[in-house]
C-alpha cells in the first residue's frame, strides 16, 4: 500500500523513472517553467510530471483513497546538425525516443500497480508536445489516473 499523499505520488513516479530510465538526465515535477530552465542547460531527455488534479473518494471502508490525474511528458531535443534530410531523420529519431519512453513508462506503472496495490488507468491517447514549444524539443504526453490509499483494493 502506498500512502495517498502528494509526496508519495511524486516519489512513485520519480522512483519508477530513475529505476527504469537511466538515460533520463532530469526528472522534473511542477510547473513548465522548470522545464524551460532545464532546456537552457541542454539537459535531455527529461521526464516532466505536471502538478496533478486531485480528488478524494470514499468507499465506506475508512480512510478515503486519493486519485491523482497526472500528465507525464517525455521530452527530447532534435539534433540540428547537417542537411535538411538529416534534420528530418534526427527529428523522427528524437520523436520516437520520447514516444517509446512514455509507452515504456506506462508499462512499468501498470506492472508496479499490480505489485504495490495502487490503481493505474490511462485516460487519453498519447499526445505530442506542441511543435517548437522550446527551441527544437519534441515530446509525448501521457495522461493517466493513479489512485493511492489504504483501501484501493477494497473499493
Amino acid at each position: 500500500m502506498i500512502k495517498g499523499d502528494l509526496t508519495s505520488f511524486v516519489s512513485l513516479i520519480q522512483e519508477t523513472v530513475e529505476t527504469n530510465f537511466p538515460a533520463v538526465k532530469a526528472f522534473i515535477y511542477g510547473h513548465a517553467n522548470k522545464v524551460i530552465a532545464a532546456s537552457k542547460s541542454n539537459t535531455y531527455p527529461i521526464i516532466h510530471l505536471a502538478r496533478p488534479m486531485i480528488e478524494t473518494i470514499g468507499n465506506g471502508f475508512g480512510a478515503p483513497n486519493t486519485v491523482f490525474y497526472a500528465e507525464i511528458t517525455a521530452i527530447t531535443k532534435v539534433n540540428l546538425s547537417g542537411m535538411q534530410a538529416t534534420h528530418n531523420s534526427n527529428e523522427l529519431e528524437a520523436d520516437n525516443l520520447a514516444l517509446n519512453m512514455v509507452l515504456e513508462l506506462e508499462t512499468h506503472l501498470r506492472d508496479k500497480a499490480r505489485e504495490f496495490e495502487f490503481e493505474f488507468k490511462l485516460l487519453s491517447e498519447f499526445e505530442p508536445l506542441i511543435p517548437g514549444w522550446i527551441d527544437q524539443v519534441v515530446g509525448w504526453k501521457m495522461t493517466c489516473q493513479i489512485t493511492l490509499g489504504a483501501n484501493v483494493q477494497i473499493g
